[in-house]
């Protein structure tokens, strides 16, 4: 998985994906004067990536250049996963927009520091 080139492994896994925040619909009435209705989603799809315990880890350089991705409000970025590429933003008015617990007690982010249980909160663009 990567943001914007960013490597981030490959266990992370989605979460949430909250889709499509309402229904289009349209109705058609045939030659024979029966009704027919289409109805299609639309909106965005709301979705965390997710990492835990003893998997999809992060280095303290990793969630720093997070950060300042997501310090950036309204920015789109894209993200490779799944062999799948598509853009999204950060979900700025969720706060925390990253989510992360130190593996062992830390008293400052180091660019080695390793971090678990990572939550990015996401947004399609």
């Amino acid at each position: 998985m990567e943001i914007n080139g960013l490597d981030l492994g490959e266990d992370f896994y989605m979460e949430n994906t909250k889709g499509h925040s309402g229904i289009d619909s349209r109705v058609v009435r045939t030659r024979d004067n029966s009704v027919k209705v289409f109805e299609q989603s639309f909106g965005v799809k709301v979705f965390d990536l997710v990492g835990g315990d003893n998997f999809a880890t992060l280095t303290g350089a990793q969630i720093d250049a997070l950060m300042v991705m997501a310090a950036v409000i309204g920015a789109t970025y894209t993200l490779e996963y799944n062999y799948v590429s598509s853009t999204f933003r950060f979900r700025n008015e969720d706060q925390p927009v990253i989510e992360h617990d130190p593996l062992g007690p830390r008293e400052k982010m180091t660019a080695t520091a390793i971090y678990r249980n990572v939550r990015i909160k996401c947004m399609e663009a």
